[in-house]
């Protein structure tokens, strides 16, 4: 969404190339000669004050005054950047036990890391002043929206959304805002949200103004209170700020704050009847009654922008009883709501164009079981209607890609290369036929062709796209050329506005590259920006649990918190490594035998309930069952192509079932093809000692051991 830019005195929107920061009328009225006005010296006054106790600041402006204090616009000479400095109320130190509750407050909103929450710098007091120093937001906040140009309800919906997902966050981390309000909501010139002034009102021992007077301030942060805050603004939780969002998400829709009795919002106004009911909802004023949660306001308008309610319009006309059928459709799909998209795709056909947006949304959250093959079905429908589509073709091709590396079906690797190889040549600047040309590339070992085809896809974005720039590092890794790796590193870290999986797939690469620490601090910054994703809680847990004198406490955590969201294969085989950790073999196998129902493509995951197994001499019968079925999987994927991660297991499966022969070979072989690969080694190990405690076989063992290195730390 557009912002634009707004006249310093008057407020209104300013043409282009106004001068001055005024629109035409205020710089008409401006004294002649260059003679400051009051306000003007005022502020300058001001700012002269203020300097000396700010040595590190170039004090340039005073953005605002309100109820939390002074906001003034200023300059980091050191970073060489701008940042605003808010300078709280100076009655409030006067309070005795203000310092003391200012530093731990401080120190919580400061801890607040979301692209949709002003970010806080610093803070502190100087001289008689305490302050915070903060990120500098360019652009405007909603009520100077509201008040220059109307906001379109598509519009609102995605604010909103933004706004949800913000305060999602916040409240997850224990901060309650206690002061959402038109003028607190800020808007980059992208558009994104940034909620300001987080936690101010308990800082500041704030309380609601009941005396109404006519401070236009007071007078609206009373009108968007919960009513439990207006009794006690100290003593309220979280559903005070959903209460707060309901307000202003009325006044977005219908320009009018509601008050009193009022009516749902399309009675006021041409929107969306199934917005009253989230709306009305959000503004019950029992607290046990409204949403619970700034997530299930967020679920629900995305339920509604999914499908249009202006869908209907594009039906060709056509008799009574035939609309009259289609409307009792439509009625039966939104009240079955797990069925309503596919009926709807029924009544109402999607062009391919809104095909391809839908499944562009749902490999947005490719996490979550269930979204890729819906994604996939969106696609083929879309070539299916336009075989001439670049982006059909390019996005089923990431879509296959996405899915092959979930459940490592082959089929999946080669339909991604057919369709990115489709989409390159329906227009051969595609980004994203290139990007999964090199993907592909690159899991086949193709590595210079990968460097090429994944720097097409960077050049032909026209920026830097971060997720390219990391898979472009793990190519020259992979061509020990550290250079090159380093550089790509370097770029991809300074990326602006990077999504939840941008930081996964980084964080995939630092683990990778054996850097757990680093990766564990990406996986952190995935889930900030999507705190639902099972995937993000999954790689975090891993991530701890590869890693020495870690309590392995917190990957449980993380593997129960992954599977809270959605009960995937890698969520149960992780939770799994942690209870072989423990000993817990029955678990362990639990966890394993279930992965593998819920992904019967992955060969490890019946070979680890088997080798979990074999500790219990009643359970030895089943799991040679386990086993045997991974080896057949194993073996079945070594003749397409010969991984050495693939043979390592293998050959420790063999060792497993007293294959001691096949199992030499075939571990022989691996440590040729990768000798400083460690799951070799590992497996070469763990293999010697099941044939020496299983099968008393000492001789094979050490004929086994005899694969690794002379020094070898395991020896």
């Amino acid at each position: 969404m557009d912002t634009v830019r707004i006249c310093k005195q008057c407020r209104q929107p300013l043409p282009e190339k106004a001068a001055e920061g005024l629109c035409p009328q205020c710089l008409a009225q401006a004294p002649l000669g260059g003679e400051p006005s009051a306000a003007e010296q005022s502020i300058a006054q001001e700012i002269a004050e203020l300097a000396p106790h700010f040595p590190q600041l170039e004090i340039l402006d005073r953005l605002g005054r309100g109820g939390m204090g002074v906001v003034y616009t200023a300059r980091q000479p050191q970073l060489d950047r701008l940042v605003a400095l808010k300078i709280l109320p100076m009655e409030s130190p006067k309070h005795p036990s203000f310092a003391e509750r200012f530093s731990r407050e401080a120190k919580a909103l400061a801890k607040l890391n979301h692209p949709g929450i002003v970010d806080v710098y610093d803070f502190g007091q100087t001289g008689p002043y305490y302050y915070f120093i903060m990120e500098f937001v360019d652009g405007m906040n909603l009520r100077q929206l509201l008040d220059s140009q109307t906001v379109t309800p598509r519009q609102t919906l995605e604010l909103v959304v933004q706004i949800c997902t913000a305060l999602q966050y916040a409240h997850e981390e224990g901060v309650v805002h206690r002061d959402i309000k038109p003028a607190n909501i800020l808007m980059n010139k992208k558009g994104q949200v940034k909620i300001a002034d987080f936690g101010l009102v308990k800082l500041l021992g704030a309380t609601p103004d009941t005396t109404l007077t006519t401070s236009q301030a007071a007078m609206g942060t009373f009108n968007y209170m919960a009513p439990e805050q207006r009794e006690n603004a100290q003593g309220v939780d979280h559903r005070a700020d959903i209460f707060s969002l309901g307000v202003v998400f009325y006044e977005m829709l219908t320009g009018e704050v509601p008050m009193g009795r009022f009516e749902p919002p399309s009675k006021k106004a041409q929107v969306d009847v199934r917005l009253d009911e989230v709306v009305l909802r959000a503004l019950e004023s029992e607290p046990a009654r409204r949403y619970q949660s700034a997530s299930e306001i967020r679920s629900g308008v995305e339920a509604i922008t999914r499908v249009p309610a202006g869908a209907t319009a594009e039906m060709k006309q056509g008799p009574w009883l035939v609309l009259l059928g289609a409307a009792a459709l439509m009625a039966m799909a939104i009240w079955l709501r797990p069925y309503a998209p596919a009926l709807l795709d029924f009544i109402i056909k999607p062009g391919p164009e809104r095909l391809v947006a839908r499944a562009k949304e749902k490999l947005e959250q490719y996490d979550f079981p269930g979204l890729l093959d819906s994604a996939i079905g969106d696609l083929r429908t879309a070539v299916g209607l336009d075989s001439n589509m670049t982006d059909a073709h390019a996005w089923l091709g990431l879509a296959y890609w996405k899915r092959y590396k979930w459940s490592t079906g082959k089929e999946d690797r080669s339909d991604a290369l057919r369709y990115s190889s489709n989409a390159l040549r329906c227009n051969p600047e595609s980004k994203t036929g290139w990007f999964v040309q090199g993907l592909v590339e690159q899991d086949e070992e193709r590595f210079t062709n990968a460097a090429n085809s994944l720097g097409h896809a960077n050049t032909n974005a026209g920026w830097d796209d971060g997720e390219v720039l990391i898979e472009l590092a793990k190519v020259y890794w992979n061509l020990k050329d550290m250079s090159n790796a380093q550089y790509y590193i370097q770029r991809a870290s300074n990326v602006r506005d990077k999504p939840w999986h941008f930081f996964n797939n980084m964080g995939d690469l630092e683990f990778g590259l054996l850097h757990y620490p680093d990766a564990e601090t990406n996986f952190h910054e995935a889930i900030k920006r999507a705190h639902d994703s099972p995937k993000a809680w999954f790689n975090l847990g891993v991530a701890i649990l590869n890693q020495t004198n870690r309590d392995i406490e917190e990957a449980l955590a993380c593997f129960q918190k992954s599977l809270s969201y959605a009960a995937t294969d890698d969520g149960y085989w992780a939770r799994g490594e942690y209870y072989l950790q423990i000993d817990n073999w029955l678990a362990a196998a639990a966890d394993f035998e279930t992965a593998a129902e819920l992904n019967p493509y992955r060969y490890n995951y019946p070979g680890l309930a088997g080798l979990a197994l074999m500790h219990l001499p009643e359970k030895k019968g089943e799991a040679r069952e386990h086993l045997s079925k991974a080896l057949l999987k194993v073996q079945s994927r070594l003749k397409d192509t010969w991984d050495p991660l693939a043979a390592a297991n293998c050959g420790l499966y063999q060792a497993a079932l007293g294959q001691a022969a096949d199992a030499y070979d075939t571990l022989q072989r691996a440590m040729k093809l990768s000798p400083s690969t460690q799951l070799v080694r590992d497996n070469i190990v763990a293999g010697a000692d099941l044939l020496d405690a299983l099968y008393h076989l000492p001789a094979e063992a050490a004929h086994l051991r005899q694969l690794l290195p002379e020094k070898d730390d395991h020896l």
